[in-house]
């Protein structure tokens, strides 16, 4: 073999390497096979907290708005946003936000009968959001 043809084998190997490497790269982060799900819940003080498991074989991330709706009238108190973050495969996290409006609290803005809950009257809303 001469060194030209050596020199020529090298390069190309190493422009595939390179070419691979960088499409990989590209493809784990892109979010192309994640499945971030999330579960939400909130206490009558407003404090939120949602968990957020990447179900799917590569990273990826998910945001969603949070809040009390009432069930009644459907009126909504707060719309909080929850961004898990990047998630790993088989990943979870807990993300805790506050669904306050101004000092209105979801035990206050949920009138509930004497001995019921304030969950008796209002339910949490969870909807997709962009970051």
């Amino acid at each position: 073999m001469t060194s030209k043809y050596q020199s020529v084998i090298l390069t190309v190997i190493l422009f595939w390497m390179v070419l691979s490497w960088s499409a990989e790269f590209a493809f784990n982060n892109s979010g192309v096979g994640a499945s971030v799900q999330q579960s939400c819940s909130v206490r009558g003080n407003g404090d939120a907290a949602c968990t957020f498991t990447n179900m799917g074989w590569s990273p990826g991330s998910h945001c969603v708005r949070v809040g009390v709706q009432r069930n009644g009238d459907q009126e909504r108190l707060g719309a909080a946003l929850a961004c898990s973050g990047n998630l790993a495969a088989n990943d979870s996290r807990v993300v805790e936000v506050s669904v306050l409006d101004g000092a209105t609290a979801p035990s206050d803005f949920c009138v509930a009968g004497l001995g019921q809950a304030w969950t008796s009257v209002c339910s949490v809303f969870i909807e997709p959001a962009a970051r």
